[in-house]
């Protein structure tokens, strides 16, 4: 005897319903907004400590212009934001999608616009691999590249020693 459609079909619609609905709280690309978020907060205010804290415990993988390695979790903290590095005045996500790629995994596709205290900005285009590891979305991997005529400004600055 064959079931009869009408109940797999009531059946099909109300488990569909009891996952996250995309723009819910419970929806993973929500929680991935909000770190995004939080991470914007962090640099403007130069929580290193915190932004540390948002990456996978087992390192990232951070990839740009400048090359391509995996950082330990234990050396972000000087690697990625050490002494070199100094925060944004202000800083803004822009063109955010997310695609998830599984329970625990989704990529972010995004740019965003750096702000120099001195008024210059950059705008960077961003791919970063979010891991959830039970508890939270945490960074493991990053690749960040400045626009073409940000990345030919930096590297052709005109030499002022010359007189």
């Amino acid at each position: 005897m064959r079931p009869h459609p009408i109940p797999l079909l009531v059946l099909a619609v109300i488990l569909t319903g009891l996952g996250p609905r995309p723009g819910h709280p419970g929806d993973p690309r929500q929680q991935i907004h909000a770190v995004l978020d939080s991470i914007a907060v962090d640099l403007t205010s130069n929580n290193r400590a915190s932004l540390v804290a948002r990456y996978d415990r087992r390192g990232a993988m951070l990839l740009g212009n400048w090359g391509a390695e995996l950082v330990p979790f234990d050396s972000l903290s000087t690697e990625v934001y050490g002494s070199d590095w100094s925060p944004p005045a202000r800083f803004r996500w822009q063109h955010v999608t997310i695609d998830l790629v599984g329970p625990r995994n989704a990529v972010v596709y995004a740019q965003f616009l750096w702000h120099q205290p001195d008024g210059d900005s950059t705008l960077v285009s961003y791919t970063g691999v979010f891991a959830h590891d039970g508890k939270r979305w945490r960074i493991r991997a990053e690749h960040e590249s400045p626009s073409r005529d940000d990345l030919k400004k930096s590297l052709c600055k005109p030499d002022t020693s010359a007189h």
